[in-house]
């Protein structure tokens, strides 16, 4: 089943205000949204895998996740 979030709702999960999710979207940050006409939704799902995407240890490193590492093939950026 697929849940659909308001601004409101994605910012209680987040501690967010819908303002605050209004610049994260103008600045290309933030989960991924939905734009129906100028009505703005969150998947439920998206905003778990951003949150689980930017889980921090104590030193401040990103937590390495399985979907992070399967990207990772041992071939650089850029490079052929």
């Amino acid at each position: 089943m697929i849940t659909i979030l308001t601004p409101v709702e994605s910012g209680q999960i987040r501690h967010k205000t819908p303002r605050a999710q209004a610049l994260e979207r103008i600045r290309g940050k933030g989960p991924k949204y939905i734009r129906d006409g100028r009505k703005i939704f969150y998947l439920l799902k998206d905003i778990e895998e951003y949150i689980e995407a930017n889980r921090r240890n104590p030193d401040g490193t990103l937590v390495k996740t399985e979907k992070a590492n399967r990207g990772a093939r041992g071939t650089k950026r850029g490079s052929r």
